[in-house]
């Protein structure tokens, strides 16, 4: 690069700020983002390459890079790179040395291209948007509160109000209140978030309650709206909003299941038919979207101490109160209330935990345990098989 026509420009490049360039050097580069530009919409169908300089002038090292183009620290540090010609070290981000002591060969001559690239992403790019259901309280109020103090604009859904003091938090908050029961509603919401604000990165699914009872004596239409607001909504949110978010260039889908998606216990029948089914149908979503970028991950919690305890409990009793099945109902009754609220059960920190680490990840594991018991709920099922595990359950019920 010639530096004398770089400092006759006086324009430092944007990226690595330290050498100038020219206009026509500049005017090269643009030409050749023009079309990338406006897919993102940074510029409009008319626009062209002088348009894109005047969003972000780079020297000619920043747009034509090589791949190995960072010095390796020893302490495993890739956060200092290398200016465009001199090959100058900055400071190492993790041991601060200056130049690093211990670094490989240089075998390149600028930053890399997708570093640029990123650069420029980040001056257009909106605040990260995301969607989580049953945000008015639990887990889903946690998760909200992390992802505000991360700077995304939220969209919390629940049937019950969202309490004040999260709208209180930032005025990125949407609230909006309504039942994941109702397919019409589920629509309209999506069309509002992709109308208002383009979509959204994030989309974390953790509505959702336990029906529980002898599968005899729920009647079918209870027995459908467990898999409605458990399954259902999930899958028809996921539908709606794929479009804008394969858009966006990526995003993160995580679904919340539980260990009875993959370990069943008394009288929980319809309730671990609706998290078998959104366990399948992730690990299925999952594949069909690596391609876009989006990854997708099961949280599996084991007994949490959250309102939804309540609501299995009082199900199960209403389900099985003058049966054939009561006296066994009473049973599973007391199994159930020690598992959610004695020592085994855990806080909802501790979903929330691995939800962010699902969200923020680079690489994000298909499945996530969380609770004191999960490991030991699954580990012990795939250990003893379906007979032996079957003794072990009615062994509790005796």
């Amino acid at each position: 690069m010639d530096k004398l026509k770089m400092a006759a420009c006086g324009v430092n490049c944007n990226l690595c700020g330290q050498y100038k360039v020219t206009a026509q050097q500049d005017m090269k580069a643009a030409e050749g983002l023009v079309d990338w530009y406006r897919s993102q919409g940074w510029i409009g169908e008319d626009e062209g390459a002088e348009a894109v300089m005047a969003k972000a002038p780079l020297c000619k090292g920043c747009w034509n890079a090589t791949d190995d183009c960072f010095f390796k620290c020893g302490c495993g540090s890739r956060d200092f790179r290398v200016c465009c010609t001199e090959k100058k070290i900055g400071h190492c981000g993790e041991c601060g040395d200056f130049p690093c002591k211990h670094y490989k060969k240089f075998a390149g001559e600028a930053y890399h291209h997708k570093i640029a690239k990123e650069y420029l992403m980040s001056l257009h790019t909106k605040p990260k948007v995301a969607l989580v259901t049953g945000a008015a309280g639990g887990i889903g109020l946690l998760t909200a509160q992390k992802l505000l103090e991360d700077g995304y604009t939220i969209w919390c859904v629940d049937k019950s109000p969202i309490p004040k003091k999260l709208q209180g938090i930032n005025s990125g908050v949407i609230s909006v209140q309504l039942d994941l029961n109702d397919a019409a509603d589920i629509d309209a919401l999506c069309e509002r978030i992709v109308a208002e604000t383009g979509g959204v990165d994030v989309i974390v699914n953790n509505a959702g309650y336990g029906q529980y009872g002898p599968i005899e004596t729920v009647p079918m239409e209870t027995g459908r709206r467990q898999m409605e607001v458990n399954f259902y909504a999930p899958v028809r949110i996921i539908q709606l909003l794929l479009p804008s978010m394969r858009a966006r260039g990526g995003g993160r889908i995580v679904n919340i299941s539980s260990v009875a998606g993959k370990v069943y216990s008394p009288l929980s029948g319809w309730y671990c038919a609706s998290k078998f089914a959104l366990e399948g149908i992730t690990d299925c979503l999952r594949i069909e979207l690596k391609p876009f970028h989006i990854g997708v991950s099961l949280i599996e919690p084991s007994p949490i101490k959250t309102a939804w305890s309540e609501g299995a409990k009082a199900s199960l009793l209403e389900a099985s109160e003058g049966t054939a099945y009561e006296e066994f109902g009473r049973k599973a009754y007391g199994l159930l209330a020690g598992a959610t609220g004695g020592g085994a059960a855990s806080g909802a920190d501790a979903v929330v935990k691995s939800i962010m680490k699902a969200i923020n990840a680079k690489n994000p594991r298909p499945r996530y345990l969380a609770g004191k018991i999960a490991g030991v709920s699954v580990v012990s099922k795939a250990m003893l098989g379906d007979r032996l595990f079957d003794t072990a359950m009615n062994s509790q019920l005796k």
